[in-house]
């Protein structure tokens, strides 16, 4: 084993870490931080990231939802950044993973956490999901790739276990049932350390609000939208045009962390037919009508409009550019997002959203058509972020290219954008 390896590997151990119960998503977050040079406890993580004991323990947490998290912390320790790729058989192949891995084992500016099948992994008849931590990767004398994992739950897998990489990589493949998503890996780094693991690109479509990469000011945007209860806006089934008209005025007119609108706000302040909003997928025009009837009821102080999207993908991005805009500190004093419908599954480029056609809920499923928030336009990059109700599944920001967004809002018939607007006090 190289010495710079054997020295990352010999830094992980001295940590000591046996997860609680069902913790070992956080518990990985917590070792992780404690190698890059920031020693957190697992109660840290609980309180720093607002996590409720039983959103952790009783159903654990995805790998989108362990990425909010991990989110939360990094923001309040500051000089580290957070990257997590989800491993969705559409967007990675082994040989990426396996130069990821080999490329990422040789100093402790970063670590890798690895959400993966034990059944997989382990080569076992059963068992579930996991987070466990690399330690170190080379090739066994038959040349395979082995990876050293260091565990958080040493009283069942010990302390430090080897498996190949190849079992590995299909483990992280596999998909998590509690959200239907391939599971895949959390990279945790100080600030120094370069950003983005080269051949994973397609697989890091998740944002954090407080990437260094950032302004101050886009920090403090995102972190509107980003930085939200942890069981707050996790899945929609149906309630999307609601649900997301919800984000979007928690993120405009939030003002303290805990303080969110909550779909069934909006549901019984306007005394909407609970019955029909679970059945009717809502158009564009009609979830204009119900966030300015919101507004005004609840008085908040916020503008609606339905625009159009423009004829083809530069005009759509011309469009998001000037709608979605955030307080610069500077001229700009106003802050607004659009909500799009589209079809998640082309926005994602993976089939995220399966129904089962022969299910109960076949009939009245809305599949993959999906309401959601842009927040934030990169034009020279071709790139928007989407804040989601659905952030069990897609993590709470997330980033898509503006031609794969122009398919997936013409999945839908006649497409229109909804914008909301407020002005804010400087």
């Amino acid at each position: 084993m190289a010495a710079k390896r054997r020295s990352v590997l010999d830094s992980i151990k001295l940590k000591e870490f046996q997860q609680p119960i069902n913790c070992c998503n956080i518990t990985s977050l917590a070792y992780a931080f404690s190698v890059v040079g920031k020693s957190i406890s697992v109660n840290d993580v609980f309180h720093m990231a607002r996590l409720p004991g039983d959103f952790v323990v009783l159903d654990g947490m995805t790998l989108a939802e362990t990425h909010n998290a991990a989110v939360e912390v990094a923001a309040q320790l500051g000089d580290v950044f957070v990257e997590t790729y989800h491993f969705d058989e559409e967007l990675v192949d082994y040989e990426a993973f396996e130069h990821a891995i080999l490329s990422d084992t040789g100093d402790t500016d970063d670590q890798l956490i690895l959400n993966f099948s034990v059944k997989i992994a382990h080569q076992r008849t059963s068992g579930g999901g996991h987070f466990a931590l690399v330690g170190d990767a080379e090739h066994g004398d038959d040349g395979e790739l082995i990876i050293t994992m260091c565990d958080v739950h040493p009283m069942k897998y010990g302390k430090v276990w080897q498996c190949s990489a190849r079992n590995m990589f299909d483990a992280m493949v596999d998909k998590d049932s509690d959200a239907n998503r391939s599971r895949g890996l959390i990279r945790v780094g100080r600030q120094s350390a370069s950003h983005g693991i080269p051949g994973l690109e397609r697989a890091r479509k998740a944002v954090s609000y407080c990437d260094p990469a950032f302004d101050q000011a886009r920090q403090a945007w995102l972190a509107r939208f980003g930085s939200l209860p942890a069981d707050s806006f996790q899945m929609v089934m149906n309630l999307g045009g609601v649900t997301a008209s919800a984000l979007a005025i928690t993120g405009l007119t939030g003002s303290k962390p805990n303080e969110v609108c909550l779909p069934d706000d909006i549901m019984r302040v306007l005394r909407l037919d609970y019955t029909q909003h679970l059945t009717d997928l809502l158009q564009p025009s009609e979830v204009e009508q119900l966030l300015s009837d919101y507004a005004e009821k609840a008085e908040l102080g916020i503008s609606t409009e339905t625009v159009a999207v423009g004829s083809n993908a530069s005009e759509f991005l011309t469009m998001l550019s000037t709608r979605v805009v955030f307080p610069d500190n500077k001229e700009q004093k106003n802050g607004s997002v659009v909500l799009l419908l589209f079809d998640l599954n082309t926005a994602m480029g993976v089939p995220l959203i399966e129904v089962d056609p022969e299910s109960e809920a076949a009939r009245l499923s809305h599949f993959s058509i999906h309401w959601a928030v842009v927040v934030g336009v990169r034009p020279e990059e071709n790139r928007v972020t989407i804040a989601d109700p659905r952030s069990k599944i897609t993590t709470r920001l997330w980033e898509a290219a503006i031609d794969d967004l122009w398919l997936a809002i013409n999945q839908v018939d006649h497409p229109e954008a909804v914008c909301v607007s407020k002005a804010f006090s400087q």
